[in-house]
């Protein structure tokens, strides 16, 4: 049997099907048979042009179809909504501050951002009392824009402002700054503001130090009771047999009621092994009495080189302050209390220099 005769045998099965309306509708067995037959000549697919036309159109037809859906799922998304564009909020991220480092009182660190360089500056002192004036001394190097000012704000913590002295820019400059009769004791910080003297906008700003007012405690990471050193001087001699002539400032804080008493002292560095006989240790002038629970001392000693000697036995003693209060025990007895006796080791006398030594 040919290709064509296969194709007439299935022509004519289709058109046995199409009469369906004029016969009874066929038993199971004739439809059996139907489908073997119709299985058995259609072993290969039929190529023309209507079979073409089909699967183009299929084709078509799934195009459509996905562009639909397509364009549908693109609708329901956020990006197809139309109307007012959606607000996104996000968080702002500050501005950090700029950083202000505190200027070394005797060699500065650079000052403004742009402008002169701040050399060094003096005080005329660390700790005053209300009522008082500090002179605040400026040692500037490099060119001084033209128009500049300066200004000395004494303040606290909470940059709140108690005090002010102005002066147009040079290259060494001296201000005066007031202290208020009305401030209350505590630590307070001098701020270096450079503006235009002629605009008066505020340039730039930068923490020069920090001050004790009344009976401030300078450094509260100290204990309790204790004393410290400030600065310390031995003054340049004529000779080696010269007297040794020593200035000391210590810081002190003490929280007893009681009256307290300072003794400077000096002694041989190890002194407080030293067994039989006198001690190796003497007084750096009178005993001190203080009349606040905090603040700061300024003292001057002078004695012969060859006396100090003979007592603490080498030529380079330390300092030791001793902070004491006497009060009674049970029996009524007077007992000497210690709160602190701490030797102060940044500076150390040299009994046979004839130069000025200095702390810091």
């Amino acid at each position: 049997m040919t290709r064509n005769d296969n194709f007439d045998q299935f022509d004519d099965l289709i058109e046995e099907l199409q009469r369906s309306d004029e016969r009874q509708y066929p038993p199971r067995a004739f439809k059996n048979q139907l489908r073997s037959n119709l299985l058995s000549q259609y072993d290969q697919p039929r190529f023309s042009l209507a079979n073409l036309g089909r699967l183009m159109g299929t084709a078509v037809a799934f195009t459509v179809l996905a562009f639909i859906v397509f364009y549908a799922w693109n609708s329901m998304s956020p990006s197809g909504v139309t109307g007012a564009p959606v607000e996104v909020t996000r968080p702002v991220q500050p501005t950090p501050a700029p950083t202000i480092a505190p200027v070394d009182p005797e060699l500065a660190v650079s000052s403004f951002r742009d402008g002169p360089l701040l050399n060094r500056h003096t005080l005329s002192a660390t700790q005053v009392t209300p009522g008082d004036t500090l002179d605040v001394t400026l040692f500037w190097e490099g060119e001084i824009p033209p128009n500049s000012q300066v200004a000395l704000h004494l303040t606290d913590a909470s940059s709140i402002l108690f005090s002010q002295a102005d002066q147009p820019l040079t290259a060494e400059m001296t201000l005066a700054l007031p202290i208020p009769e009305t401030l209350a004791d505590g630590v307070y910080e001098i701020v270096v503001v450079r503006y235009n003297a002629a605009t008066g906008i505020r340039q730039d700003s930068f923490l020069l130090q920090e001050i004790g007012v009344g009976t401030a405690v300078l450094t509260p990471e100290h204990a309790p009771n204790d004393v410290w050193l400030i600065s310390a001087t031995q003054h340049a001699r004529a000779s080696a047999d010269a007297p040794i002539t020593l200035e000391i400032t210590v810081g002190y804080q003490f929280t007893v009621d009681e009256p307290v008493t300072l003794k400077p002292l000096y002694a041989a560095p190890d002194w407080e092994s030293t067994s039989g006989g006198r001690l190796p240790l003497d007084g750096l002038g009178d005993e001190i009495k203080l009349d606040s629970s905090a603040g700061t001392h300024t003292f001057t000693f002078s004695e012969s080189p060859t006396t100090m000697r003979e007592i603490v036995g080498n030529d380079q003693p330390v300092i030791i302050m001793q902070l004491t209060y006497e009060d009674e025990d049970t029996s009524g007895n007077s007992r000497l209390n210690i709160l602190a006796m701490p030797a102060l080791t940044e500076f150390a006398i040299d009994l046979t220099s004839t130069d000025e030594i200095t702390y810091p």
